[in-house]
């Protein structure tokens, strides 16, 4: 599945992922973190979201790296405030802020320009 999405082939990855689910395979964490990341690296952020709501469902706790997906690929696709919900989400389940996260989010407000870069502005 994570070799389809790296190359773009998100119909396998997704074909890999139904055929688990159609042989009885229950995904895990890591099949749940990659098909997310996946989507991610896509900008599939609705689709991806809406997995680790699945995930979370199933009692299976997403951890910074799954989050990390998320807000990176929200940002990407301009929504900061939604990433800024998503990280507060993270604080709230008691996930530590981290150095990546916080710097997936100060690029985020850089490429959308809600941060003044330099002195006088």
């Amino acid at each position: 599945m994570d070799s389809c999405f790296r190359s773009g082939n998100v119909k396998g990855a997704l074909k890999c992922w139904d055929g688990m689910v159609k042989v009885g395979v229950q995904p895990d964490f890591i099949a749940f973190s990659a098909y997310i990341s996946g989507l991610c690296r896509l900008d599939h952020v609705n689709e991806a979201y809406r997995v680790c709501v699945e995930m979370t469902r199933r009692s299976l706790v997403s951890n910074n790296i799954t989050y990390h997906s998320l807000i990176s690929a929200i940002c990407r696709v301009g929504h900061v405030a939604e990433a800024l919900k998503l990280e507060q989400k993270m604080r709230h389940s008691g996930l530590v802020p981290d150095v990546f996260r916080s710097n997936i989010l100060i690029d985020g407000f850089l490429q959308r320009r809600k941060v003044g870069i330099g002195y006088g502005e």
